[in-house]
């Protein structure tokens, strides 16, 4: 609206007044009749323009004064529209989702339907009525009427109506019988089809009895074989071959000469198979009767519904009737109660029990202390079959393990405790019971048995006191030594169950090593099958029924020894822009010297890799059952290994994460946290390999990460804005890896950034050391000083209310001294005088030093770069100058690859800083290389900038710039003295030389500073500083060139020519 009035206001006419004079009064409007008569006496045209510019800004006022007026109505009135118009939609959306569950609800019922009536016996079978009748026992049959008399009066009702059929066809014949008899006839007939109607049931039974009688009994039948068998044989005397038969009646001089030979044989033999065939039908018919009848109970045990009793069952029966009948815990509950003193050493009917509950029944975790655990009768199933657990045979026995498992997977032993007392000692013997059972018989098990065994055991971990412990530990580890010597035979199913339990528990040992390596293995030749079954299109797929689940099982195992070996890591951006510089070295050196120092791939390693590089296709394929929570857990393994070279799958998972959101796929924020992390180490993974375990890389990260943020930032802005619009409910935990996530990709929303603030506050109380240390890193990296206040104010928090966070029994906690150095070097780099202010956080840091300097070993490696960083950036390390000979110490005996690319930049800074202190321990090779990386990270943040600003301007304004000093040099004010000058690992852009004075020119760009502010941080100040004292050796002076002031000029500029020119007079004339 405000637009609109805008545009209004710029089209607002300049009425010339002097025409107004001329005018008639009625024309002109009545607010400027007034001025009509002293505009007629007006000739001054400036006086006349004057009013006119007077009438003009009136008019502009009103404008704005009604827009002022009318803007909030408005707003109003457009909220009102939107919101009208969202609840429309949603209630159209809510009538369709009614009318689309109806009709699914048809649907299903039909498809139900079907299903039922085609598993009955009447449906299978043709003219079933007719042939079986009902078959089930006559519970209420009173009549003692004799099943012979039923059948003749039914075989007179035929009879009857075979004549009525016949009279019908017969037109002539109908005439003859006179209407009366006929009457007489149907009357009679009626009576006797009610009759037939009330003794259905006997008759179909009598039926199935007499067709049961043998065939070599029925007289009809003999007779007509005999009478056929004599009409069909011939002597052998009369002819040699078959039988001759002589076509024609006539004369034998009339005759035809010929005969036709008619193979009498062939006509009984296809007599014999049509009678075979009904033989089978009829077998196969009788064959489903007996089996209806097998399972009728009511026949079999000759009492209705109502008088039945469990107990008269058998314990098949029993089991039948739990498998198929069983539909509530009360009637569970009242089977076994009623069977228990007659089938008392029969576990099986309990432990058919237990599996019902467990896989057929929808109790809540919230119901099972109320509906089972404090149900006396549930305790007496347990009691029975713990009591009897050794007449389970293996399959029960798993099975029973299996059902507990799940039965009890979302409970803790302590609410057992809490809840249910009473039950509490007893679960616990039973539990050990069955542990130690299911020890005993690991070797007579199937190896599928064992996967379920796995599961079962896996879902029970967090119902096992410290005794069942160590009895679950015992059977892990006979578990992993079957698992090795029958690895063989395990299909894919059972190989993910078991990895999935050694995983849940953690278990690295090197048991479960050799586990790993057995089974993958063997998952791997199944892969070399599929392949080969495609190669050949063949249909013995080892892997064609394998579910996205038991895939992601494969996966979270394996990711974990797919991880990258430790190395230093060295971005290759920019190769081949490597500059010649006797400081720097060369490439191939530098490279010779890393791959000296890797580490050798062990077997694991390799078959880790190869099985996940063989997963994305089999996965792809699956691509209509990946669920948003299955993308996430994929994202986050896959890029977590060292697989994230197979950039097209990472692309894959991404946009089929974008298209379930676009569709309002339901998601957690735990799997959005884990999703847009693994997508964002993704997308550091040339610059920050590490990731979040590279704490210098936060401070350093100053360089462009995406060319196009709108199209590389979709994930996160789709994730964000269904979070705030639904105002989905997230863990600060979750909140503070998804902030870091975001800005390691250099994506900031500043209303996300602000609710996660807010929910850090919301209970007034300081965030966890970890979460501090992710908000802090977030903000360093996107630059970001607008908490940065509350942040300090925490970390003094915590010092002083919680300083047991920071220690364990040993010392200091390696988690805590993580987290801390992670916030102190984010905190410092944001605002270094803020920091030296806070007398808490430096006696702290003063008394961490001196822990440090006892307590440091080769775990602390990473460690060592950014904490001499804050106490040199603090002025602590001369203070420290022993803990500083350390940790020199220990970064000299340690391989290169410990240490990270920001590692090394920062210790460059560092010795840069105390280069001065000659009893220092610095290794020449290892200052050598400092210097290398140190000059690499200048290359990368200027070739960064130079895209950047490309982008901005339309063109390479840095190589503009040097062009002009080159050519400006040729009139011989001055010379250049070098490009891209290096000194202490920096890089700079030119060195120049006047008569009397020398000069470098170093670039100043965006990273420098803070986001919105002219502050600069802590390591461009430092880096200025060491510089321009390298500088002042060389007898030089220091000059900063702005891009943005660069830009400016090559923008205003017409031509090179006058681009020079300024470039003359604002960047040499002032020095010259």
């Amino acid at each position: 609206m405000k637009d609109r009035v805008k545009k209004f206001r710029a089209r607002i006419p300049e009425i010339p007044l002097s025409k107004m004079a001329s005018k008639e009064p009625s024309t002109v409007s009545k607010k400027r009749r007034p001025y009509m008569a002293p505009l007629s006496k007006l000739n001054d045209s400036h006086k006349l323009k004057r009013i006119n510019q007077d009438l003009k800004s009136q008019l502009k006022r009103n404008t704005d004064q009604i827009w002022e007026n009318e803007k909030i109505s408005l707003r109003n009135k457009f909220f009102v529209l939107d919101h009208t118009a969202e609840v429309l939609e949603n209630y159209r959306r809510i009538q369709e989702n009614e009318i689309f569950n109806h009709v699914l609800h048809e649907e299903r019922d039909k498809k139900a339907f079907l299903r039922r009536e085609s598993r009955k016996a009447e449906n299978l079978i043709d003219n079933y009525d007719y042939k079986f009748g009902d078959y089930k026992y006559l519970q209420s049959t009173e009549n003692n009427t004799s099943i012979y008399q039923i059948a003749g009066s039914v075989d007179i009702f035929y009879e009857q109506t075979q004549i009525k059929n016949n009279q019908s066809k017969l037109s002539n014949g109908l005439k003859q019988i006179e209407a009366p008899s006929i009457n007489q006839m149907a009357s009679g007939q009626m009576n006797e089809f009610q009759d037939y109607k009330s003794k259905q049931k006997e008759l179909q039974n009598f039926r199935i009895e007499k067709m049961l009688t043998p065939r070599s009994n029925n007289p009809d039948l003999q007779k007509y074989l005999e009478d056929k068998a004599a009409y069909e044989t011939a002597s052998l005397g009369e002819t040699s071959a078959d039988e001759l038969t002589i076509k024609s009646a006539q004369s034998e001089e009339d005759s035809d000469k010929r005969i036709d030979i008619i193979r009498e044989n062939s006509l009984a033999n296809e007599f014999d198979h049509i009678k075979n065939v009904a033989n089978q039908v009829e077998q196969y018919e009788q064959k489903v009767v007996d089996e209806y009848k097998h399972i009728d109970v009511y026949r079999a045990k000759g009492k209705s519904y109502n008088k039945i009793n469990f107990n008269d069952l058998t314990v098949h029966e029993n089991l039948n009737y739990i498998k198929f009948n069983l539909k509530t815990s009360t009637e569970a509950f009242q089977l076994f109660e009623q069977i228990k003193e007659k089938y008392g050493n029969h576990p099986e009917i309990p432990a058919a029990i237990v599996q019902k509950l467990a896989n057929k029944s929808n109790i809540k975790r919230q119901q099972i202390n109320k509906k089972l655990l404090s149900k006396w009768e549930y305790k007496s199933i347990l009691r029975s079959i713990s009591q009897n657990i050794e007449l389970l045979d293996n399959k029960q026995l798993v099975d029973t393990i299996f059902s507990i498992g799940k039965l009890h997977k979302r409970q803790t032993l302590k609410e057992i405790e809490t809840d249910v007392p009473q039950f509490y000692q007893f679960f616990n013997y039973f539990v050990r019971d069955m542990l130690k059972e299911a020890k005993d018989r690991i070797n007579e098990l199937q190896t599928v048995q064992v996967a379920y065994l796995a599961k079962g055991v896996e879902n029970m971990r967090k119902i096992l006191n410290d005794n069942n412990k160590i009895l679950e530990k015992e059977l892990r580890e006979v578990i992993k030594t079957y698992s090795v010597q029958n690895a063989a035979s395990f299909d894919p199913y059972s190989v993910s169950k078991v990895l999935r339990y050694l995983y849940t528990q953690n278990d690295g040992g090197e048991t479960s090593l050799k586990v790993y390596e057995a089974l993958g293995m063997r998952f791997y030749q199944n892969l070399k099958e599929r392949r080969e079954s495609m190669r050949e299109m063949t249909l013995d797929d080892p892997l064609i029924d394998i579910e996205m689940k038991d895939i992601l099982d494969l996966i979270r195992v394996y990711s974990v020894y797919a991880k990258p070996e430790k190395q230093l890591f060295v971005p290759q951006l920019f190769l081949d822009e490597s500059l010649e510089n006797p400081d720097m070295g060369g490439q191939m050196q530098l490279q010779t010297q890393l791959d000296s120092s890797q580490i050798k791939i062990e077997n694991l390693n390799q078959l880790s890799k190869a099985i996940l590089s063989e997963l994305p296709d089999i996965i792809q394929k699956k691509s209509e059952e990946i669920n948003f929570s299955q993308i996430s857990d994929l994202m986050f393994h896959y890029t977590s290994a060292d697989m994230m070279q197979n950039k097209n799958f990472i692309y894959f998972l991404e946009k089929t994460a974008e298209d379930q959101l676009i569709l309002r796929e339901k998601f957690i924020t735990l799997n959005s946290a884990r999703l847009i992390w693994g997508f964002g180490k993704f997308m550091n993974r040339r610059l920050q390999p590490r990731y979040n375990q590279d704490i210098g890389a936060t401070i350093i990260n100053r360089y462009e990460l995406t060319k196009v943020p709108s199209v590389s930032h979709k994930l996160q802005r789709r994730v964000v804005d269904l979070i705030i619009e639904h105002k989905k409910a997230i863990t600060t935990d979750n909140l503070a890896l998804s902030l870091y996530a975001n800005a390691s990709v250099g994506f900031y929303d500043r209303i996300f950034f602000a609710d996660a603030f807010q929910q850090f506050t919301l209970n007034g109380q300081a965030p966890s050391l970890k979460n501090i240390g992710y908000f802090a890193q977030s903000m360093a990296l996107l630059r970001n000083y607008e908490h940065f206040d509350h942040a300090i104010l925490w970390l003094e928090q915590l010092i002083i209310n919680e300083p047991q966070n920071f220690y364990e029994k040993s010392g200091f906690n390696i988690a805590s001294e993580f987290s801390f150095v992670q916030t102190l070097q984010a905190l410092t780099y944001l605002d270094l005088d803020k920091v030296k202010n806070s007398m808490i956080i430096l006696q702290f840091l003063d008394f961490y030093a001196k822990s440090l300097e006892i307590e440091m070993t080769e775990t602390h490696i990473n460690l060592v770069p950014s904490t001499l960083w804050s106490l040199m950036a603090l002025n602590k390390l001369d203070q420290n100058f022993k803990l500083m000979e350390k940790c020199l110490t220990v970064v000299q005996n340690e391989k290169l690859s410990n240490l990270s690319f920001s590692d090394c930049v920062l210790m460059n800074q560092v010795f840069n800083e105390y280069i001065k202190h000659k009893e220092l321990p610095i290794d020449p090779e290892q200052r050598r290389l400092f210097l290398q990386l140190g000059v690499r990270q200048d290359q990368i943040e200027q070739k960064s900038n130079i895209d950047y600003y490309k982008k901005v301007y339309g063109d390479d304004i840095v190589y503009q710039l040097i062009q002009s000093f080159k050519f400006m040099s040729y009139d011989g004010n001055f010379t250049v003295d070098c490009y891209n000058p290096v000194r202490g690992g920096y890089q700079a852009l030119i060195d120049i030389d006047f008569a009397d004075k020398k000069y470098s020119y170093l670039m100043a760009n965006k990273f420098d500073t803070l986001r919105d502010t002219k502050i600069l941080n802590t390591y461009e100040r430092i880096r200025r500083e060491q510089y321009k004292n390298l500088c002042k050796k060389d007898g030089r002076e220091l000059i900063i060139i702005d891009y943005k002031v660069l830009g400016l000029m090559f923008k205003s500029s017409l031509s090179k020519e006058e681009f020079r020119q300024k470039v003359s007079q604002e960047l040499i004339k002032p020095y010259q």
